[in-house]
């Protein structure tokens, strides 16, 4: 957490899942795969929603981007303008409406600013395309939207040895099933 907000104290809460009243923020179905609240420069609550991308083509999702998710978009100040035509294609849908997410919770009385936070494969290069393309729309783009690869993460995470080597070995280790990942795929050692 200090990695992404150096003023943090401490971590409050943290685990799978978003948002426990999701029809306060767009009345759908958008969560974030973890959401840490923390505490930051005294009483300041924060939080990190973070979106994990393993092996998805974010192209090959079909989201039908409802209007309350326009509106905010438009009236919310945060976006450049006519960044709903350029982020409403397949491959930036979905983490437009994380960012959304994440803006909607913190303008609430419950936390005083908040980041989503993208994770994958540092080879990923379509992910990590998506989340700049996302960003480049964004007025305050590092306040909102961050790429943190699953490499990064690891070697900021003092300690907990065994669960560092035990996730490397689960979700960065491919090399058992090298013959069955695609030519193109971001996972091989190749790439």
């Amino acid at each position: 957490v200090r990695t992404l907000d150096p003023d943090a104290d401490r971590v409050d809460l943290g685990g799978l899942g978003s948002v426990k009243k999701k029809t306060q923020h767009f009345g759908g179905g958008s969560a974030f795969d973890a959401f840490v609240v923390y505490t930051a420069s005294g009483n300041r609550r924060r939080f990190l929603g973070v979106e994990c991308k393993y092996a998805e083509d974010l192209t090959s999702s079909s989201i039908n981007v409802r209007d309350p998710y326009r509106t905010f978009t438009e009236r919310s100040g945060f976006w450049r303008d006519g960044a709903i035509d350029r982020l409403d294609v397949k491959g930036l849908q979905q983490l437009w409406l994380n960012a959304l997410l994440g803006q909607s919770l913190a303008t609430t009385d419950e936390f005083d600013t908040g980041t989503v936070v993208i994770t994958a494969l540092a080879a990923d290069r379509a992910a990590s395309k998506a989340v700049d393309a996302v960003r480049d729309e964004l007025l305050e783009p590092d306040q909102w939207l961050v790429w943190s690869p699953f490499e990064e993460v690891l070697a900021n995470v003092d300690g907990h040895l065994d669960w560092n080597h035990h996730f490397t070995r689960r979700y960065l280790d491919f090399s058992p099933v090298q013959h069955l990942l695609d030519v193109d795929d971001p996972r091989r050692k190749d790439n």
